[in-house]
């Protein structure tokens, strides 16, 4: 696991972008929420375990290998559904989190987590600073994000006159994969 100098992620302008949105919803305060979530990392709580296991190697030796699992923290609103908490910065996390020596810090990019989000059956979506912003992005707001990532790849490359390309390979291409991703396991 990173420790904590290397878990920097500078998101101040995510957090003042929330707030303006929050003071005058528009769909220009909206878009610079949505487009700055693109481009940024959080930090999640998650139990992160190291087994060591004896496997096989390519020349058929037996041979003893850590492996690494993490179960990421799901929170419930009876309401709303069962959502992954995701926090703007270490400091937020520890605000909220109470069993601090339980659940550490993981840094995860905006693409891995929508494709985490996208692939655990148990989740209806991830939520921004629980406590404070308490922003939701819901599995129906992420596909919908995706769609129009596509059809933007697919504008820009008519308007250019190119080929259209597979928008899906753009988009991987462009770091937005939200396709699959291994599923954490619930807590309880």
């Amino acid at each position: 696991m990173a420790n904590n100098e290397q878990l920097k992620i500078d998101n101040r302008p995510l957090v003042e972008a929330i707030a303006e949105m929050r003071k005058d919803f528009n769909t220009s305060t909206y878009s610079r929420v949505i487009n700055l979530t693109l481009h940024t990392g959080f930090f999640i709580p998650a139990i992160i375990t190291t087994k060591n296991e004896l496997v096989q190697g390519e020349d058929s030796k037996l041979k003893f290998q850590d492996r690494t699992s993490a179960k990421f923290m799901i929170i419930r609103n009876e309401e709303k559904g069962a959502f992954f908490p995701v926090f703007t910065d270490i400091e937020q996390m520890g605000v909220f989190v109470k069993e601090k020596d339980k659940y550490r810090p993981a840094a995860i990019s905006f693409p891995n987590l929508a494709a985490m989000t996208e692939s655990t059956e148990q989740v209806d979506g991830f939520l921004i600073n629980p406590h404070r912003e308490n922003l939701p992005y819901t599995k129906q707001m992420l596909a919908d994000i995706k769609k129009t990532i596509k059809e933007q790849i697919a504008k820009r490359e008519q308007a250019a006159g190119d080929e259209p390309e597979d928008a899906e390979a753009e988009t991987n291409r462009s770091g937005i994969k939200m396709t699959t991703a291994p599923g954490p396991e619930e807590e309880k």
